[in-house]
């Protein structure tokens, strides 16, 4: 799967997306138009209406478009955890003990750690028997993956796996954005609809509440009469009664006549023309499910085939299929699977009427031939050379590395990881406590001046008592080895990402000070705090508009990450600068290396800010760049390694890890 051409083509689609949605809007406008205007001349019997009458009406249906579908925008600009929330799903916890849960928990740090993203939180619908599921989020580094309760009971480990495989080429492949989108979107084609029911409802209600609160009034007034009105009390209590109940009665009396003649007679051009909008806002709901289905449906069998492609096991991917044909099925009943259809592994709701243009996911049927018949042909294992520094260098083939894809050798590889992976370890990361623990032991110097300085830094966040954990996880990471501190950081993210806003700055501020402990930031440390700070940015629909088409008014920037590549991969000035003009020449730029200068962090942190306002095509042009630069000796170092995978998360380009030996 090539990452790039499907960021590009998802930019397609949201071209064609509003493209559609002018149209449907157009449609929804002038058809309110003509029926409100017909209902109006019948009700009336009369055709001379003010000449603001249109344009009032239209502008109102623009409005109502406009405000419902930036009020569920706003609803979900907590992203992924809000579209979760608003389906009721359960959080679930790094730390579950159910084995079902903790099996599906695994693939998904599989998946996460193959395709180079921080792991997911995973979220579950509890009262959902079926089996389905969905991605959502705005970036690849802040997505949610929200599951059936069905699903984590009925489907074994290479199911579960086939599935979140198809899930993982939503998030890699820039379709989540565009689907929490499309949600507001709808809404507002909903809208005239929605409002015309709330009207109607409201009309028929308000006589029927007038009526039952003056039979209640009545009844006490009555009780009283009983209890009071009797002998010599009633020269007393007769007046008072007349003076309190004779305007209370006349009052109910009078908004009944004005709330049921409003109903029967001048409501009854409301009621007309409320009807007469329901059916416009069926034809917004109408074209909304059509528009559903032209996003929707031909991803589905892109994103079944790059599942089969990052698992090498179709079988898994069938098997899950047919146990929604046979078994439970997908249909979802939460109030809001409508909404979220499109989002949906399978079909979560019934489209009856015109089945094949309604329906956001291809049949069944259709989605296992194309598995079986035409999906992508499983590569034999390669086999990898190993080269003299084992563990701190890989041979990569750099065809491979150029297109970024997820191979079966990444999810082996995160298994080998994960298993490998010192059990305390991976205890410390499901809570937020060791999960900063780990973060802080990844930064501590030897150095024991450096890191007193470091403790007292960690310290003011009030994380000061954890000092003493800190040497048994240095111990662990020091076990896992240089290549585990980005799986560990991945595995890190859930939890951290549970702490609240402030939480989440003061852990910032810490790490940005632990490095900074020694007056200067190592490009590790700069991996390190990086990486936290993309993944921890409290702006969930982060993603910064596209502005930059052209590579040269980003230049300055790009020369910047090419000539600290070129260091990274050697300490030779010859072959920095050989690396240097292999990156250059990709792109066009003059292969003559800048002078020498000291790592700046900063201006490594602020060219990463700009360079992510590239367009997904330029991006993929800055990324090959990097690439050749970084093998120019045929060979991928450590450090080049974290920094290219650093590059990627921070511009929202994923990448994979490279391919160890077996």
């Amino acid at each position: 799967m090539d990452f790039f051409a499907k960021q590009n083509h998802a930019r397609q689609h949201t071209w064609r997306l509003v493209l559609l949605l002018l149209l449907a809007v157009m449609a929804v406008i002038t058809v309110t138009d003509l029926l409100v205007t017909v209902g109006v001349t019948l009700v009336l019997e009369d055709d001379n209406l003010p000449w603001l009458f249109h344009p009032l009406l239209v502008g109102a249906t623009i409005v109502a478009i406009i405000v419902c579908a930036l009020w569920r925008e706003y609803q979900l600009r907590g992203g992924g955890d809000a579209v979760a929330k608003i389906v009721g799903a359960r959080l679930l916890p790094r730390h579950a003990e159910n084995m079902e849960e903790r099996r599906f928990l695994n693939v998904v740090d599989e998946m996460a750690i193959a395709s180079g993203v921080a792991v997911p939180s995973v979220w579950v619908m509890d009262a959902e028997k079926s089996i389905n599921a969905l991605a959502a989020g705005y970036s690849p580094n802040q997505a949610v993956i929200v599951v059936t309760q069905g699903m984590l009971t009925q489907l074994n480990r290479d199911e579960l796996q086939g599935v979140i495989g198809h899930e993982f080429s939503h998030i890699l492949n820039g379709d989540m954005r565009l689907n929490v989108r499309l949600i507001g979107v709808l809404a507002g084609l909903a809208a005239i609809g929605t409002t015309a029911k709330g009207v109607i409802v409201l009309l028929l209600a308000i006589p029927a509440a007038l009526l039952g609160a003056m039979s209640f009034f009545v009844s006490k007034i009555q009780d009283g009469f009983d209890k009071r009105l009797q002998g010599w009390k009633a020269v007393i209590w007769l007046p008072v009664f007349f003076i309190v109940g004779s305007p209370l009665l006349l009052l109910m009396a009078g908004l009944l006549y004005v709330g049921a003649m409003g109903t029967m007679l001048g409501g009854k051009t409301v009621l007309v023309l409320a009807g007469l909008i329901i059916v416009v806002g069926s034809i917004g709901v109408l074209f909304g499910r059509l528009i559903r289905a032209a996003v929707s449906r031909q991803r589905e069998f892109l994103a079944d085939a790059a599942s089969v492609q990052f698992t090498r096991n179709p079988d898994g991917l069938i098997s899950a299929l047919e146990k929604i044909r046979g078994g439970e099925g997908s249909l979802v009943s939460n109030a809001l699977a409508g909404e979220l259809s499109h989002m949906f592994f399978s079909q979560a709701i019934k489209s009856a009427l015109l089945k094949d243009w309604f329906a956001t996911h291809p049949s069944i049927d259709e989605r296992l031939a194309s598995i079986t018949g035409h999906g992508p042909e499983v590569p034999a294992k390669p086999r990898v050379g190993v080269t003299p520094e084992e563990g701190q260098a890989w041979s990569v083939p750099q065809a491979a590395v150029a297109n970024f894809s997820v191979t079966p050798l990444h999810v082996e590889q995160a298994t080998r990881m994960l298993d490998a992976m010192p059990q305390a370890l991976r205890q410390a990361l499901n809570s937020a406590q060791g999960a900063r623990a780990a973060v802080y032991a990844l930064l501590l110097s030897s150095d024991a001046k450096l890191r007193a300085t470091q403790t007292s830094a960690f310290g003011a966040t009030g994380d000061g008592a954890m000092t003493p954990t800190l040497d048994e996880l240095a111990k662990s990471l020091q076990e896992l080895g240089p290549a585990g501190r980005l799986p560990v950081l991945a595995l890190a993210t859930p939890a951290l990402r549970q702490m609240s806003p402030s939480e989440r700055k003061a852990l910032l501020s810490a790490v940005d000070q632990c490095a900074k402990a020694d007056q200067e930031v190592t490009l590790a440390e700069f991996v390190v705090v990086t990486i936290l700070k993309r993944q921890l940015s409290g702006k969930a629909s982060g993603g910064k508009r596209v502005r930059q088409g052209n590579l040269n008014t980003v230049k300055a920037e790009v020369l910047l990450l090419l000539v600290t590549l070129a260091r990274a991969g050697d300490a030779d000035p010859a072959a920095q600068k050989a690396a240097f003009a292999r990156g250059a020449t990709r792109i066009g730029f003059e292969p003559g290396m800048p002078p020498s200068a000291p790592f700046a962090a900063d201006a490594m942190s602020a060219a990463l800010d700009r360079l992510r306002q590239l367009t997904p095509v330029m991006k993929q042009d800055l990324i090959s760049a990097c690439v050749e630069a970084a093998l120019v000796d045929g060979k991928l170092l450590l450090a080049e390694v974290e920094l290219l995978r650093t590059i990627g998360m921070a511009i929202d380009c994923p990448l994979p890890p490279s391919v160890t030996p077996a």
